[in-house]
């Protein structure tokens, strides 16, 4: 969604900054002693949410700042909704692109919104890497994703999950991404975030929650594609 819209009278801005603020309260980065440290977003949807990482890091007391490091192609739509993993992998190598300056050096906070198959995130992790980045920690604002979605979301089977193939174990995560450190945003902060949240029972089955509806005759994307 665009930041400047409104789902169920919630601005999308407002409720992405506040996961931002919200994960940096739970698992900051500190940069060590002479180290430059930047936060950047995985354009577009965790641009906003990485500016209130930010504003939550300042007020903690840790320096750091956003930088644009990665650049997206908006001719190339979503990666993980792509039905084979060569197409998932080639969108995203056509999608993003480093700002090589910006980023060599530098201990770099990656914010995201999610991480589904860990496709996008790999193939981010050798382009950040190729730009000389001294650290790389990716900072998630939601939970890891542990169940299928049958609502509309493109990620039916379960055994696809990254979190799943790494038995829900963030170390696990970490080392198949190949990054200095991951964390998500816990399922309460999450909903604490939304100020309706709790209230009006938003769907968190594929973070570990219940399905709000029986799920019957499932149909695999592929096989309407086909």
């Amino acid at each position: 969604s665009r930041p400047d819209s409104f789902i169920f009278g919630e601005s999308v801005d407002k409720v992405r900054r506040k996961l931002g603020k919200s994960l940096a309260q739970e698992s900051p980065v500190a940069p060590d002693k002479d180290e430059k440290t930047i936060v950047i977003s995985v354009p577009d949807s965790s641009n906003t949410a990485a500016l209130g990482f930010v504003t939550e890091s300042i007020k903690q007391g840790i320096t750091t700042k956003l930088e644009l490091g990665l650049i997206r192609n908006h001719y190339v739509g979503r990666t993980f909704i792509q039905p084979e993993q060569g197409q998932r992998e080639m969108k995203v190598k056509t999608k993003f692109n480093t700002v090589k300056g910006v980023l060599k050096g530098k201990k770099v906070v990656v914010v995201d919104d999610s991480i589904v198959r860990g496709t996008t995130s790999k193939q981010l992790v050798k382009l950040l890497k190729e730009a000389g980045p001294k650290e790389i920690h990716f900072r998630i604002t939601s939970p890891p994703i542990v169940n299928s979605c049958y609502y509309g979301m493109d990620f039916p089977n379960r055994e696809d999950l990254i979190a799943v193939k790494c038995d829900e174990d963030i170390e696990k995560i970490r080392k198949e991404l190949g990054v200095d450190s991951i964390q998500y945003l816990s399922p309460k902060k999450m909903l604490a975030s939304v100020p309706s949240g709790e209230r009006k029972g938003y769907c968190t089955a594929c973070f570990g929650g219940t399905y709000p509806a029986p799920i019957e005759n499932v149909t695999d994307k592929n096989d309407l594609d086909n």
